[in-house]
């Protein structure tokens, strides 16, 4: 392993940078032997169950510039049945982040109006500016050294990722899904 890899690995606490495996492909296999296709496609959002009001939804968001490359990406999870359920996805290579935060409302009316959770980065401003000037339920983060029970007066939209949060969300995302509490049925996100 060379010395970036090294760094990235260890001192970034990246196990990806390695080129290791995080998931149990075993188990990964095994879902894809009971993916199904989605119960309708909604332009490219791709819907596995219909919105039931007595659950509880929200949407993670992927930002992207959209320029080919990356996706902007959504996950929509119902967090009511036990395990949790992946209900929709939706990714594009081609929408800019501003536009992606309409595509967001649409998903997160579409569900009842859902909160959201698009992710903080440099694409991610541009969808978070947009999407607080059409949408409500916008996720706020509030710094863990703020007390529980006094609100934020001017809390952070979004998510925040960086080198801190991305290993904490992919190994609590490896423990949701191989301990059985995340049901996706998506072929090509498993994938």
């Amino acid at each position: 392993m060379g010395g970036k890899r090294v760094y990235e690995v260890e001192m970034m606490n990246d196990p990806a940078a390695a080129g290791s495996i995080i998931f149990d492909r075993q188990k990964i296999e095994s879902m894809i032997k009971r993916a199904k296709p989605p119960v309708e496609t909604l332009a490219s959002f791709k819907v596995w169950d219909r919105y039931n009001p007595k659950h509880r939804y929200a949407i993670g968001a992927d930002t992207s510039k959209g320029v080919g490359r990356d996706h902007n990406a959504s996950v929509t999870i119902d967090f009511s049945p036990v395990p949790a359920r992946v209900v929709g996805t939706y990714k594009d290579n081609a929408i800019a982040p501003d536009i992606f935060a309409y595509e967001l409302k649409r998903q997160g009316d579409i569900f009842g109006s859902c909160l959201v959770a698009p992710e903080v980065n440099n694409t991610g401003w541009a969808t978070l500016t947009q999407l607080k000037q059409i949408y409500k339920n916008i996720f706020a983060q509030v710094s863990k050294d703020k007390q529980v029970d006094t609100p934020a007066k001017n809390p952070t939209l979004g998510w925040e990722t960086n080198r801190a949060t991305r290993p904490e969300i992919m190994y609590q995302l490896k423990s949701a899904v191989e301990d059985g509490l995340l049901e996706i049925l998506d072929e090509e996100l498993l994938l």
